[in-house]
């Protein structure tokens, strides 16, 4: 029984990561004020639909 559970765990991480993997087309832009997090990305060029946007930090340590 937990040989079948374990299957279909590691089945359902290998299809759902798949899915997560996307297109990787990105936009990268740097914070212009380290002081502020608001920010605005052109997106006018692209076409309509949904985008998913990735923030990523570090700190001074």
């Amino acid at each position: 029984m937990k040989n079948v559970l374990l299957v279909c765990m590691f089945s359902l991480v290998i299809v759902a990561s798949g899915f997560s993997l996307g297109s990787k087309d990105t936009i990268d832009t740097p914070a212009e004020n380290m002081d502020s997090w608001l920010e605005t990305v052109d997106i006018s060029e692209r076409k309509p639909g949904k985008y998913n946007i990735l923030i990523t930090a570090e700190d001074l340590a």
